[in-house]
């Protein structure tokens, strides 16, 4: 195999696995995961396994997304599910000031059309954003 093959492989494989995050993530988020008390620093509850598992996760998504952002694949999608996996400094901060944007809202309720084909309840949003 020579390596057009193998980063064709290595594509197709974070298209699939990044759109996998994506299906899973609107499946299985709680309703309230946009709400501000989500967001709240826990201070240090410890390593426990599911949260190391959980962060390397997030950290291998993240990698993967800055390179799908110049390879093929849904590189913003699976840079922000990355991103929403791991923990981090300053991760409620960033997610409040992100809600305040239109965009993210309409993001939001893009998912939201996609949770009432699963018979999920609707993701719940904070306050109206500052560009609307």
């Amino acid at each position: 195999m020579n390596t057009v093959q193998v980063g064709f492989l290595v594509s197709i494989a974070m298209v699939v696995l990044s759109l996998g995050a994506l299906v899973t993530f609107i499946y299985t988020a709680s309703a309230d995961f946009f709400c501000e008390h989500v967001f709240k620093e826990a201070g240090n509850p410890g390593l426990s396994p599911l949260r190391i598992v959980k962060n390397l996760v997030g950290w291998c998504l993240v990698v993967a997304g800055i390179a799908m952002l110049v390879l093929p694949g849904q590189g913003l999608l699976t840079l922000l599910v990355g991103v929403g996996l791991c923990d981090f400094p300053g991760k409620s901060a960033c997610n409040r000031w992100l809600l305040k944007k239109g965009y993210y809202h309409r993001a939001v309720r893009w998912l939201n059309q996609f949770r009432m084909k699963l018979d999920k309840p609707d993701f719940v949003l904070p306050d109206a954003p500052e560009d609307q």
